[in-house]
């Protein structure tokens, strides 16, 4: 994306839809001990990495938005939930990616599903401008 560009980009309103076409899931089951310390700090590490994943917008009209990218160093929060009834985790996770992304917040979102005390599912949803 040229300079030029980075303020030409149009949006429909202030969201952008994390479900559907506008977000790439990326869902993983781990079954074992899982070290949530050493999960948040590899988030964090993917994030420093690359810049696609610090790059956030600001609204600088009523539909454009301005590129803005975070230095190193950034925290991804790790959403926790404690799933307990059948089926539930498959309607957290549906619910997730049907929210919306915030344009001033990180383009992806880390969420990890207890499952059992060594059963969890991690699911990564990305929003399209990292992928596009």
């Amino acid at each position: 994306m040229t300079d030029r560009d980075k303020y030409r980009l149009l949006v429909p309103d202030g969201n952008v839809l994390a479900g559907g076409l506008l977000s790439v899931p990326i869902l993983y089951r781990f079954s074992g001990p899982l070290d949530r310390v050493a999960l948040s700090r590899a988030l964090d590490r993917l994030a420093d990495r690359h810049e696609a994943l610090r790059t956030t917008y600001q609204r600088v009209g009523p539909r454009r938005l301005e590129e803005h990218v975070l230095p190193a160093g950034v925290h991804v929060p790790l959403n926790e939930t404690a799933v307990t009834e059948p089926g539930e985790a498959e309607r957290l996770i549906a619910a997730r990616m049907a929210e919306v992304f915030d344009t001033g917040g990180l383009p992806f979102t880390a969420d990890l599903y207890r499952l059992a005390d060594t059963e969890h599912s991690l699911l990564i949803n990305v929003n399209h401008r990292v992928t596009d």
